[in-house]
């Protein structure tokens, strides 16, 4: 099981894509770490938000989700505005969780970032926390990119920056039909199409087979933009859940209807509720988003699917016969 752990409902920018910090501080701002104990046998824990070092209490949160799940690799998604801070809680959560992520989030260079972020010197900003994070010797730091019409100029730019750090990128369209939404315009796939098929084709080339997922990935956002729905069906409750600020545990971060509450149930017991079989149903031919989070329990529930396209797709680039329009020429692949 995939895990989204929205720990708070607030946050220290003003990104052009979300309303989340116009949210005032309540009583029912922050995760109270005591709900997440019975969330075990998690495959991955990502802590988001919100600006999730915002939460006084995440080194607790992420102490009892480690000890709930052991084997879990726990992500951190972070704007990276605050580097003092970041670098000291993830120095803490070293201790006991070495292994541990944290991806920054980074939209553009130059002026670009602080456009989207809505703040002064974000950029500025982002690199500090990404050297101090290097610095204390977390293993992985990456960035994430989020793509509006206004900024696919900057993709590629960011991913050669990512690349020259030795850091990977992720990325996600901005949402347009979700709680998050402030009236965003649908993403186009005319401007974004150039530079999502160039890192497609640049994943492919490598000879990691990580970065052949990650090409599928990208991949994914290009038939998502054009057709209007995700390649692989969702694992919304099924391999994947998103749990808010106050312990209810939703679907996902996109519809985020709610299963049930931590607060009254385990969280086994909540996964196999009636509520939960019925949103499941509900949901199960969903193709609306196509994210990082659902992303990974999608491709784990349909390898053959995504090892054909790789195949297929490396095969086709090789030999310069690859047209990149979401088909291949010998191996039409619709999943």
């Amino acid at each position: 099981m995939d895990i989204l752990l929205n720990i708070t409902n607030l946050c220290n920018a003003k990104c052009q894509m979300c309303n989340i910090w116009k949210n005032k501080k309540s009583a029912n701002s922050f995760l109270k770490p005591d709900l997440v104990r019975s969330i075990t046998g998690a495959k991955t824990i990502t802590f988001a938000g919100g600006e999730p070092f915002m939460h006084e209490g995440i080194v607790d949160i992420a102490r009892e989700a480690h000890a709930a799940s052991p084997k879990a690799r726990l992500i951190f998604s972070t704007n990276g505005f605050q580097t003092a801070l970041i670098a000291k809680k993830a120095k803490e959560i070293q201790e006991f969780c070495p292994n541990m992520h944290v991806t920054i989030s980074l939209d553009g260079l130059g002026k670009k970032h602080d456009e989207v972020r809505g703040t002064h010197g974000a950029l500025e900003k982002v690199n500090k926390t990404h050297k101090a994070l290097n610095d204390i010797g977390v293993k992985k730091v990456n960035f994430g990119f989020t793509l509006l019409e206004e900024n696919t100029d900057q993709l590629e730019p960011v991913y050669r920056f990512a690349k020259s750090k030795k850091s990977e990128l992720s990325f996600v369209v901005a949402q347009t039909k979700s709680y998050l939404s402030v009236g965003l315009k649908e993403m186009s796939i005319d401007h974004a199409y150039g530079p999502l098929n160039s890192i497609v084709e640049d994943r492919l080339k490598s000879w990691n087979i990580k970065e052949w997922v990650r090409a599928f990935h990208v991949y994914g956002w290009i038939a998502f933009l054009r057709s209007g729905e995700r390649p692989l069906p969702c694992r919304a409750v099924k391999s994947f859940v998103m749990v808010n600020e106050t312990g209810d545990v939703c679907s996902c971060n996109q519809l985020a209807i709610p299963i049930g509450s931590l607060k009254r149930n385990s969280f086994n017991d909540i996964l196999a509720s009636d509520q939960s079989r019925e949103v499941r149903e509900a949901i199960k031919d969903c193709r609306d988003c196509w994210g990082v989070q659902e992303t990974r329990s999608a491709v784990r529930a349909s390898p053959v699917r995504v090892v054909l396209w790789i195949v297929s797709n490396k095969a086709l680039y090789h030999l310069n016969m690859r047209n990149g329009r979401g088909k291949s020429i010998l191996f039409p692949h619709r999943a």
